[in-house]
């Protein structure tokens, strides 16, 4: 829907561009947002909001969180950023059974321990020396994923 959406419209203003893009992300749609950003004209590339919005684009296509999360992201950086924070939460319930809070905070941006240790108990995780998932939350996420 949103490539129809771009090759309908005559007009590439970058406000048009910008949400393409940001859609296509949150939508998880990676390689429809690099060939989004491989069709726009150079013009709309050099745009700041488009550069800053294809810099979180590189950094989920390149697994590198440290180019994901910005620190003072516009309203729409935040719902793209958010959306992935939310897929990178599943994938981490998923693969690990423990995992530092240091390497916790890294793969989700969050940005410091408190906030990471919320999140460990919004999860239903329990923290010791290390991020333990615990039965209850393998169960309570594999429910959540089949839903």
């Amino acid at each position: 829907m949103c490539t129809r959406e771009e090759l309908d419209r005559a007009d590439r203003d970058p406000v048009t561009m910008k949400f393409l893009l940001a859609a296509h992300l949150m939508k998880e749609e990676l390689d429809e947002a690099r060939f989004l950003w491989q069709r726009l004209p150079a013009s709309l590339r050099r745009h700041p909001e488009l550069e800053e919005l294809w810099g979180i684009a590189r950094g989920v296509i390149q697994g590198d969180p440290a180019h994901i999360y910005l620190p003072s992201p516009t309203v729409l950086q935040s719902l793209v950023i958010n959306s992935h924070r939310t897929r990178t939460f599943r994938s981490i319930s998923r693969v690990y059974r423990s995992l530092s809070l240091v390497d916790f905070q890294t793969l989700t941006g969050l940005p410091d321990r408190t906030a990471a240790l919320e999140e460990v108990g919004n999860l239903g995780w329990e923290f010791y020396f290390r991020v333990r998932r615990t039965e209850e939350s393998v169960r309570t996420n594999r429910t959540n994923l089949e839903n």
